[in-house]
């Protein structure tokens, strides 16, 4: 797990300029309100990051390209002004995006006033899929220019994503331009009177506190309450047509439901009073209709049959009857259309609420069960361990009273998912640094993988480990008298890797307490032990060792085979590569190691594939069916018609540490005529990453779709399929060796 700040290329306007204070909806503001609320953020970088990265995105201005732009509003006028300097770009912009499914089909009009500095060029737009409509203003003196910019309207679903985008491009360095009596109307009729905001954006009832207080310990009748709390409440977010409509902030009123833990009497008569907080209302209008995609799977719901007779029945009846078509808390993301990727686009991570908030800790675990639950792509064939682990994490995240223990439940939490995507960020404790969560005080400077319940010594990061007694390839099977298979199943549930082969915790894993260590090694066929006394000295004190800086990115592998290291080029030098390798009869292509550029996928295909091919499909939840997976009718496909592609044999090599995009590249060689993926079990984790909103200003990831083989196999658990397998606990040039021994031609005795 990487926890790193992830640098992103605009920042979050509008409402999310008072983030600090009580600002908890995050809905669109008013549409004319948005206009007036545009001005330059004074929110730490940091911040920014993850306000952008984890929250809403749309109905929200968005400032792009840099930060050379400053944007202040005097008078209902905004008012750009740029520094210039040799750093600053020579253009700078905002964007605002509509899409609201409820203004009807219609031409929609950006309308105002611009007023453009001498030597300055503004351009205005606004668009939706093809349609566009554009104009530049440049100087005309002390001039207000009046603008008037229409499009013909397509209404949004959240099954098509078009969504309307507005651009103002600040095309200079000059100093000054101006804009104001700003509009938006959709056949002459403003916005807001046609999408006027839901009701749950008035109640602000308990925007700084939960007014909630746990009385410790709980009781096995409040955790069961608690439990049951958690599962009614998620059902009614994701399925109550009045609560999808957004009548409700449906996270307040889990506050308001809270207290039902404590009242007096059984469990039937507890169950009696939750029933009550089930909104009586439904609806007439904006009926969802089903899609007709093919379902995979789903999750059971099960825990439904275990409740009392008539909520149960109210359950169910809400599960069969009308649905709204849309849903207050969520949509699917607009970056990647065609994904479905779930987008919790009107959920908050809290940032001005802290882990003594009993309420709000609560909510942060409820809040994150139910969205995995209900939209988690793999959870159908995980529900029974997502259903059994909650009352678990009721009992730590209740009990949880400084930073460091609520920090420690969110990562047990978010780890028990066993989703490689789930990194976590803005944690402020040290619970995943040295001496905290799976670390011990101390560790050797050496890499290790985790194989086959060994650490296997990969490389040494100081070159006095060279002395120190220790091999590359060493096989360690004890550390100070313990199993590392025992140390894993201790300390793994600070990791979310799934498969123990792909976890990436291995210098944890290898670290210890004190100054001194002994290991228990396999080499080759014998097994030794070594003790090795005052470590820092005789192991740290050396000149530490860049094991990136030896790494061949390609080779000539003799033979007539070519060996490529993917994760060591971009796509433009692969593509020159490939230009020049077409003569070579097998190529090697080392998908170990990661490096995300979508484009490589593009220059393989066309070098690869005689003809456009879809090596996979792809799955989404259905925002309407929480729970359903359904098979995407979207067919990621690669490739070109290429009558000149490359006819030899090409391998994709492959271990535990191919993950994620790494993997898509291993499945898509496979997709060649001659191709094969040779190695050991991938993490299985292809999917692209989706952000996931917690509290206290802390927020996660988790896999937003589903991918599988086209002969029906899901990837979540094995992964790539391996057509020649090599043993996992061979790493690095020794795999490949053994693949080229495999795939070299075989020489004739006499020769």
């Amino acid at each position: 797990m990487k926890h790193i700040k992830v640098k992103i290329n605009f920042v979050l306007l509008g409402l999310l300029f008072s983030i600090g204070t009580n600002a908890q909806k995050v809905l669109r503001p008013a549409y004319k309100e948005a206009f007036h609320e545009i001005k330059t953020h004074t929110i730490p970088w940091e911040d920014r990051e993850s306000i952008a990265y984890a929250e809403c995105d749309w109905g929200l201005w968005e400032i792009m390209i840099g930060d050379s732009l400053n944007i202040e509003n005097q008078d209902e006028t905004i008012i750009f002004h740029h520094s210039p300097n040799e750093n600053t770009n020579n253009y700078t912009g905002i964007e605002y995006r509509i899409c609201d499914p409820d203004i009807m089909e219609g031409n929609i009009t950006f309308s105002g006033k611009v007023w453009v500095g001498e030597n300055d060029v503004l351009a205005l737009s606004i668009k939706q899929d093809n349609a566009k409509a554009l104009k530049n203003f440049f100087h005309n003196g002390d001039e207000w220019q009046s603008f008037q910019l229409s499009i013909p309207y397509k209404n949004c679903t959240f099954y098509k994503r078009s969504s309307v985008l507005i651009d103002i491009l600040h095309l200079s360095n000059s100093p000054m331009s101006k804009l104001k009596d700003l509009k938006i109307t959709c056949d002459g009729t403003d916005l807001d009177s046609l999408c006027p905001l839901p009701k749950a954006n008035t109640d602000t009832t308990f925007k700084s506190s939960s007014h909630f207080n746990l009385q410790e310990p709980l009781t096995n009748e409040q955790v069961k309450r608690l439990e049951t709390i958690c599962k009614v409440w998620g059902f009614l977010k994701y399925h109550h047509p009045c609560v999808m409509r957004g009548d409700f902030d449906w996270n307040y009123e889990f506050f308001r439901i809270l207290p039902l833990i404590y009242m007096e009497g059984n469990y039937r008569r507890f169950c009696r009073e939750l029933e009550k907080h089930i909104p009586s209302q439904t609806i007439t209008d904006h009926i969802y209709l089903e899609s007709t995609d093919s379902v995979i799977g789903k999750i059971s719901k099960s825990w439904i049959n275990g409740l009392p007779q008539s909520i149960q029945k109210k359950l169910i009846k809400i599960e069969k009857g009308p649905r709204y078509q849309q849903n207050y808390a969520l949509s699917y993301g607009w970056r990647e259309v065609d994904r479905k990727i779930i987008k919790f686009s009107n959920e908050r991570s809290y940032h001005n609420i802290d882990y003594t908030d009993d309420g709000y800790r609560l909510l942060c675990l409820f809040r994150y069960w139910n969205m995995m639950y209900y939209f988690h792509p793999y959870m159908y064939l995980k529900e029974n361990e997502w259903l059994n682990c909650l009352s678990k994490h009721i009992r730590t995240f209740a009990a949880a009273e400084d930073e460091y223990s609520f920090e420690e439940s969110i990562v047990t939490l978010v780890c028990s998912l066993k989703d490689s995507h789930s990194d976590i960020y803005n944690l402020k404790s040290n619970i995943l640094g040295i001496g905290g969560g799976p670390w011990d005080e101390m560790y050797l400077p050496m890499v290790t993988r985790l194989r086959n319940n060994y650490l296997v010594v990969s490389s040494f990061l100081n070159d006095k480990m060279f002395v120190s007694g220790i091999k590359k390839g060493d096989l360690i099977s004890k550390i100070n008298g313990k199993n590392v298979s025992d140390i894993y199943k201790e300390k793994n549930i600070y990791s979310p890797f799934y498969n123990p082969n792909s976890d990436t915790y291995s210098l944890a894993y290898q670290s210890f307490d004190g100054d001194s260590v002994s290991f228990e090694i396999i080499r080759g066929k014998e097994t030794i032990t070594l003790s090795i006394d005052s470590v820092y000295s005789k192991c740290w004190t050396g000149n530490m060792i860049d094991i990136n800086a030896n790494i061949i990115s390609h080779k000539d592998c003799g033979d007539s085979i070519y060996y490529i290291n993917l994760s060591t080029l971009s796509s433009s030098e692969l593509k020159y590569i490939l230009e020049e390798v077409s003569k070579y009869k097998q190529i090697v292509f080392d998908c170990r190691g990661y490096r995300f550029e979508p484009e490589l996928m593009n220059v393989l295909a066309d070098f690869l594939y005689e003809k456009p091919h879809s090596p996979f499909f792809c799955s989404y939840i259905d925002i309407l069916e929480p729970g359903v997976v359904k098979k995407n009718p979207i067919i990621p496909t690669y490739g070109k018609e290429n009558p000149n592609y490359y006819k030899g044999n090409v391998y994709a090599l492959v271990d535990g540490e191919t993950m994620s995009f790494s993997e898509w590249l291993a499945n898509l060689i496979k997709g060649a005529p001659k191709g094969k993926i040779c190695g050991s079990r991938t993490t299985g984790v292809l999917g692209g990453a989706a952000p996931v909103p917690l509290t206290s200003g802390i927020h996660t990831c988790f896999t937003g779709y589903g991918v599988y083989h086209n002969d029906g196999r899901c990837s979540y658990y094995d992964g790539c399929p391996i057509d020649i397998q090599i043993g996992p606990t061979l790493l690095d040039e020794d795999a490949l060796n053994v693949l080229l021994d495999k795939i070299r031609p075989k020489r004739n005795i006499q020769e």
